[in-house]
């Protein structure tokens, strides 16, 4: 397309767009969509002009399409020309740095980020590595490699066989017993631990390493 737009220039001294016209486009303004950053431009390698007329200003949709889009020229002779193109619009996702190995802690120097086209992703990739440190990987992940929602799990903080502290809440009244876990949890989730009090296994959610709620 590039090859394209410079034999155009070479022949006709201008660009001349036609509807429907794609352009190359590379890294610059940005604007805010749902909470996500989506950052596109027009390549301006070239001066840019419709008809021999040069081209003083671009402006962008507010909103934009996975397709084509329309974008506003302003020409030198503050003309304004409507054109429908098709926008190359990618979006900063954090990627793996590393290899990491399946049941490896996702930490900040495990990431770094990649612009990747907006319509080659789903809605089930992860785009705030907040979403990814202190998390654990489910899968070996070579590195470049973007993020599922399905391939990270919570770090689990209490392990079968830990003792562990039960806490029952009931009309302001709280009891603690003794009990061993028999699984694995991360911090909210629902494990089954023993009560030692009692010898019966109890329903609890985690709370740290140490302590477990029965909740009523």
């Amino acid at each position: 397309m590039l090859g394209l737009k410079l034999f155009l220039l070479l022949v006709f001294g201008s660009l001349v767009f036609s509807w429907q016209t794609e352009l190359e486009v590379q890294i610059h303004n940005s604007f805010n969509k749902q909470g996500r950053i989506v950052t596109f431009s027009i390549q301006e390698d070239e001066p840019l002009s419709i008809n021999n007329e040069l081209i003083e200003k671009v402006i962008y949709p507010s909103d934009f399409n996975y397709g084509y889009n329309k974008v506003i020229f302003i020409l030198k002779t503050h003309k304004e020309i409507k054109h429908e193109v098709k926008l190359d619009i990618r979006e900063r996702i954090p990627v793996t740095k590393i290899n990491l190995d399946s049941g490896q802690s996702i930490e900040e120097s495990c990431l770094s980020d990649k612009w990747i086209k907006i319509s080659s992703l789903t809605n089930f990739v992860i785009r705030d590595e907040k979403e990814l440190i202190g998390k654990v990987s489910k899968y070996y992940k070579s590195d470049g490699n973007y993020f599922y929602n399905n391939d990270i799990r919570s770090k689990e903080v209490i392990h079968s066989g830990d003792r562990c502290s039960i806490h029952l809440i009931y009309n302001s009244i709280q009891i603690t017993m003794p009990g061993i876990s028999l699984k694995n949890g991360a911090i909210g989730s629902k494990i089954k631990v023993i009560n030692e009090t009692t010898n019966k296994a109890l329903d609890v959610y985690v709370i740290d390493s140490r302590n477990v709620e029965v909740k009523m």
